[in-house]
């Protein structure tokens, strides 16, 4: 219940009342060797970091979570490791960003497919794609795509086809990249009108702009630019 008040907090904008919020979780957690929780209230605090621009706090608290080792909940774990490597991202340099997702990749293995496997291959591929490798950005994100539409998850479908198209433009591949955006778009479209999960209202909006964005790009023709959402 406690990081529950410290989330709301954060969300009403009273973010150094939700970090120390967080910080007593964390002295409770610790008191009590909960070790499950306590990796939880640190990946809570590196989100809160992330929110306040202090990516090298952040990637500290998300270290101190990935320590904790098979005592965090396998889906804090992988959380952590993709907050690292967003965190990464912007203080430190690309490679080591694909690095830290790159130690995730096996833990999948033999593993029933999930949305959390599908949030992982999406945030890989994005980062090869900002590393401008995009063959293997575009392996990823192909196989978020079909993770997708087997979990009956059109948005984040919408998204990885986009991200894919992107790649498949950086490859002189148009034709490609205008057949996942036809994809994405029909996957878009069979969504409409379905009742929303309020969880699923801003990832939709998000994916939908990406989407029309490139979709209207591409058909504009070369000289046409948009910038990333």
């Amino acid at each position: 219940p406690g990081v529950n008040l410290a989330i709301c907090r954060a969300d009403l904008g009273r973010l150094d009342e939700a970090g120390a919020a967080l910080d007593t979780c964390l002295a409770e957690a610790r008191r009590g060797a909960y070790r499950d929780l306590e990796a939880i209230v640190l990946c809570e605090t590196a989100a809160l970091r992330e929110r306040q621009e202090r990516p090298h706090e952040a990637a500290r608290a998300y270290r101190r979570a990935l320590a904790l080792g098979e005592a965090a909940p396998f889906e804090v774990r992988v959380r952590a490791l993709a907050g690292l490597s967003a965190a990464l991202a912007v203080a430190d340099s690309g490679a080591a960003a694909l690095a830290a997702l790159a130690r995730a990749e096996p833990w999948f293995a033999g593993r029933r497919p999930d949305d959390l496997e599908l949030r992982f291959r999406l945030a890989f591929g994005r980062r090869w794609r900002e590393a401008g490798r995009e063959r293997e950005a575009l392996s990823q994100l192909r196989r978020a795509a079909d993770l997708a539409r087997r979990l009956g998850l059109a948005s984040w479908q919408v998204e990885a086809l986009a991200h894919a198209a992107r790649c498949e433009r950086a490859l002189g591949r148009p034709d490609s990249a205008l057949a996942s955006l036809e994809a994405a778009a029909r996957a878009w479209e069979e969504q409409r009108g379905l009742p929303l999960d309020p969880r699923w209202r801003e990832q939709r909006g998000a994916a939908g702009h990406l989407l029309y964005a490139e979709l209207a790009d591409l058909r504009l023709g070369p000289g046409a630019v948009v910038t990333d959402p």
